[in-house]
């Protein structure tokens, strides 16, 4: 459609508390309103420091005057078009920079915000680092993977320390067929105390596993180590969508000079070996961006859920993740 210059507002940085912003909104919807012109969404750009500016001016400016002016189909959703700290070009790989805002954009219900993408070119927003062995995700860029993958219904966060505005926060999930609660935390240095309530009310009254994990800006996430005792061994469960034959790659790291094995079960069934050639360093060690490489296996499962246990054979190895794919046998 076509919108007068002076109406022009969607592309612009809105603070709602400005009066010279706030009139160019209210003009742009007014115009919108009268010619029958309103947008499916309104977005505008928010780049600073503060996670609150978005929901500030969402519930006490924004909000408001679309309900002054009757603006049809309101509440419109709203799109944050580029957020961030503006003049800290390493803001999106960092991951307690980020959460802080993705938390307030989850409890103000935005429907989705971009990061600023201009600084650092070729790095995806700077989500990406330089390496000897070429670019390599950071922490930033494994935070947001996380955030992709979590599932189910959010759950409210409370920001429990409000003694500062810029402490942690964090965003929530509750997956019902799971029966898991996925929470990503961050945004200080020091410990931050996580308190998850009303469990009992979700039928969690027995025993509930939790898994904690973490990274530093510039290693590899969730690595499993210490797979060192003959009883070592890492066990975890995986969706087959039909019986039948499946590749399993396990990425991994070998830091010693020979190959090392874990002995793999199946639903409790002896199922043969994982190799690990070496890659000549762990995944913490200074040559840390050569260590991670993948080793194939062929596994027979069934329909439905299946539990994989990898326990310790000869020598030693560190796994990354484990990623299941369906082969054409």
């Amino acid at each position: 459609m076509w919108v007068p210059e002076k109406h022009r507002t969607t592309w612009e940085f809105y603070l709602g508390w400005q009066p010279e912003l706030q009139t160019k909104m209210r003009n742009f919807l007014v115009n919108a309103r009268n010619t029958g012109t309103v947008p499916n969404m309104i977005g505008w750009h928010n780049l600073g420091p503060s996670p609150g500016d978005v929901p500030e001016t969402l519930s006490r400016y924004y909000r408001p005057l679309e309900n002054e002016l009757g603006i049809p189909g309101r509440p419109l959703p709203v799109v944050i078009e580029e957020h961030g700290s503006g003049g800290a070009k390493d803001f999106e790989g960092v991951p307690g920079s980020m959460i802080k805002h993705w938390a307030e954009f989850e409890r103000y219900n935005v429907d989705h915000a971009m990061m600023g993408i201009y600084t650092n070119p070729g790095l995806l927003g700077n989500t990406l680092r330089r390496t000897s062995a070429g670019l390599k995700p950071n922490a930033g860029w494994q935070m947001m993977a996380w955030y992709k993958a979590m599932t189910g219904t959010r759950v409210d966060v409370s920001r429990w320390d409000t003694r500062r505005y810029l402490a942690s926060d964090g965003v929530a999930s509750w997956d019902d067929e799971l029966r898991t609660v996925q929470i990503l935390v961050g945004g200080e240095d020091n410990d931050v105390d996580v308190r998850v309530l009303g469990l009992a009310r979700r039928g969690l009254t027995a025993v509930t596993n939790a898994r904690i994990g973490g990274f530093r800006w510039n290693e590899f996430p969730d690595k499993v180590g210490g797979i060192d005792l003959p009883d070592s061994a890492v066990e975890f469960a995986v969706e087959a969508p039909m019986t039948g034959t499946y590749r399993l790659e396990v990425g991994y790291a070998n830091g010693t000079t020979t190959t090392s094995t874990h002995q793999m079960y199946v639903n409790g069934a002896a199922a043969g070996t994982v190799s690990y050639p070496s890659t000549g360093a762990w995944f913490d060690g200074p040559t840390q961006d050569r260590a991670g490489r993948v080793a194939p296996v062929t596994v027979q499962l069934n329909a439905g859920t299946n539990r994989i246990r990898l326990q310790k054979g000869v020598g030693y190895a560190e796994l990354d993740y484990a990623e299941l794919k369906k082969t054409d046998a």
